[in-house]
């Protein structure tokens, strides 16, 4: 099983760069026309700008694969080389709990999984551009792996 983001971010990059090309035929609208208090509006659309600029460069493909005995994740910005991105791979056996946090933009996703040293690791990720449907796919195929874990855990 496969759920990702990568359609929505890409739209939400599309919908920036609009943005971003508005501003700057405003700013030289502005200039061109010498409108009055152009440094008023110069100043909001800089601000406007820089804000875009943070959300563009923040933005992240989530891709999250789950081909039964193990679990990946790919994490990349639209932007770099799709083959050369953070990828993290771990057996679905050693997956111990996750939680799933809404947020005001997305969701925050931690999973914590237990290294073959006995070590609790922590991972958290931040899901921007899911829809009801993909975190329902996400949740059970989490709740799935963990319950068949607690199944199987063998208490030495």
């Amino acid at each position: 099983m496969k759920v990702s983001n990568d359609k929505k971010i890409r739209l939400f990059m599309y919908i920036i760069g609009a943005l971003m090309i508005a501003c700057v035929t405003a700013a030289i609208i502005t200039f061109l026309l010498q409108i009055p208090s152009q440094e008023i509006i110069y100043i909001v659309l800089v601000l406007i700008m820089i804000t875009l600029a943070i959300v563009f460069m923040k933005l992240k493909t989530f891709i999250y694969e789950d081909s039964g005995e193990v679990i990946s994740i790919k994490l990349y910005h639209p932007l770099e080389n799709k083959h050369h991105c953070k990828t993290i791979e771990f057996p679905a056996k050693q997956l111990k709990d996750y939680g799933i946090k809404k947020t005001l933009q997305g969701y925050n996703v931690a999973l914590i999984v237990e290294s073959f040293k006995k070590k609790e690791i922590k991972r958290e990720f931040y899901l921007t551009g899911f829809g009801r449907n993909q975190l329902n796919k996400l949740i059970s195929s989490l709740e799935h792996k963990k319950k068949i874990n607690v199944n199987n855990f063998i208490h030495y």
